[in-house]
């Protein structure tokens, strides 16, 4: 697992084929539970070991949730592009495709021992982890659904859009409930 977690990162050219991408969904289910793991305790700072004994397990049932529901939804719009893959291909393309975020702690250390000029790196940091975790989806999902890389593209747009569309709407609906309740008290 280590060996295709080290491809993933630094040699995603190494999988040019369907075959050569076989990881479990499972070893994606791990990787996402260590992104969840080093991504909390390194926000963990200050937490007695009672929060830390219940943010580990909410933030590991959080992270899979997302993990399993990201995962439906781009094999859903991998099949509208003509993808012919199983979930658990596509559920092991996303849990590889956050493995970049394993630096998240470094992001950290520049945002808190550097000033200004590290807040400045950690931001930039971040955007090149979002983009580079997206490439990484783009190319693992084209070979986990046997597309070609521009319906992987479609199918990742897609489902981003869908996401943003999902949580507008539930971010006007509660607001317009908030407000409706406001109006019911006066």
């Amino acid at each position: 697992m280590l060996h295709t977690v080290y491809h993933t990162l630094f040699q995603p050219a190494v999988f040019k084929t369907e075959t050569a991408f076989q990881p479990a969904w499972w070893q994606g289910g791990l990787l996402v539970l260590c992104v969840s793991t080093l991504a909390t305790l390194t926000s963990a700072q200050g937490w007695s070991t009672q929060q830390l004994m219940v943010g580990l397990p909410l933030a590991w049932g959080q992270a899979l949730l997302a993990w399993w529901f990201f995962s439906l939804l781009f094999h859903f719009a991998s099949d509208i592009f003509g993808g012919q893959g199983r979930i658990g291909r596509v559920m092991a393309a996303v849990g590889f495709a956050i493995a970049p975020w394993i630096f998240t702690p470094l992001l950290r250390v520049f945002a808190q021992q550097g000033g200004a000029t590290g807040q400045i790196l950690a931001v930039l940091g971040a955007l090149v982890l979002g983009f580079w975790s997206l490439a990484l989806l783009a190319h693992l999902l084209a070979l986990s659904e046997s597309l070609s890389l521009d319906r992987a593209l479609g199918a990742l747009v897609m489902t981003l859009f869908l996401v943003g569309v999902l949580l507008t709407v539930s971010l006007v609906l509660s607001g317009l409930q908030i407000a409706f309740w406001g109006a019911a008290l006066l």
